[in-house]
């Protein structure tokens, strides 16, 4: 199944009050909650007025059971201006040629619109990282409308993830593990003295992570962005203050350890996205004990 946004949208239950207060909303679909906490799931966040950090009430409708979410930025969008159809693309094709024209990126994932009067939203499983140049785009579902040549094709911004809230969700880590969005509110211990490394999500405005040391490191602790990106913005305060670059502090950073040797039982990093950005902030007892770098 997919999400209808036309036929079944989110209700809302409970108006904001003021510019940004939380409304409430309740969604009731057949589609299980891992569909649900898929990649720009909600497409059609702003005709509805849906706003990243409402809380929503999913209801499964085939097995019954409730959920408590809260809707968070979706991924960010490619940035194409300009992108139409080089070719009449028949009823049922998945492959869109695109013309010359146009400047930006169509990403994976990405929810896309045609300007034929097709109201369908399609996702993109093979994007085009210069669209001046041409290229070809897969989609899905399959058209519903023909294209002509010269069709428009636009981007959606305007897209939301929904996300499980945690109540107070805690787990000690012994291994390597590449975090979920559903993991958000989470608080993890790391807990094995041969170290690993932690892969945080693509940043979602509202995702929030705590890791704390609760087994000193022989090996070290590491934190890494997905991807590798340079988005990590902070600082660490340190109690021991003897050196002059006791504070370490980084406004681009793809990875934190936690020092072999040198983070101590209870160190601890806070980390915190703004859809684009990882903002962190923690401490450490010993000079040195978290560091940060770019690789």
């Amino acid at each position: 199944m997919a999400y209808d946004g036309t036929n079944n949208p989110p209700a809302l239950v409970c108006q904001r009050v003021g510019a940004d207060g939380g409304a409430l909303w309740v969604y009731k679909d057949g589609d299980d909650l891992g569909t649900v906490q898929g990649n720009n799931y909600i497409t059609n966040a702003a005709d509805v007025g849906m706003k990243a950090g409402d809380p929503v009430v999913f209801i499964d409708s085939t097995l019954g059971v409730s959920h408590n979410m809260t809707a968070v930025a979706g991924a960010t969008p490619g940035t194409a201006s300009g992108a139409l159809c080089s070719a009449v693309e028949p009823i049922g094709e998945t492959s869109i040629a695109l013309q010359s024209s146009g400047t930006g990126t169509i990403l994976v994932g990405d929810i896309v619109t045609y300007g034929n009067g097709d109201t369908t939203e399609y996702t993109i499983t093979t994007g085009d990282t210069d669209i001046s140049d041409g290229g070809t785009l897969v989609i899905t579902p399959a058209l519903v409308v023909a294209t002509a040549i010269g069709t428009p094709i636009t981007v959606k911004s305007d897209v939301i993830n929904l996300v499980k809230q945690q109540s107070g969700g805690v787990e000690t880590l012994v291994a390597a593990k590449t975090l979920l969005a559903s993991d958000t509110g989470k608080t993890f211990f790391l807990g094995l003295a041969g170290g690993f490394t932690v892969t945080l999500p693509a940043p979602s405005e509202g995702l929030k992570f705590k890791f704390i040391v609760s087994v000193a490191p022989t090996t070290s602790y590491i934190i890494v962005t997905n991807g590798g990106a340079d988005i990590m913005i902070g600082g660490v305060n340190e109690l021991e203050v003897d050196t002059a670059d006791d504070g370490p502090y980084d406004a681009n950073a793809d990875t934190i350890n936690l020092v072999n040797a040198v983070a101590v039982v209870g160190d601890y990093i806070d980390m915190i996205s703004d859809g684009t950005s990882w903002y962190f902030n923690g401490q450490t007892n010993a000079d040195g004990g978290v560091t940060t770098s770019t690789t």
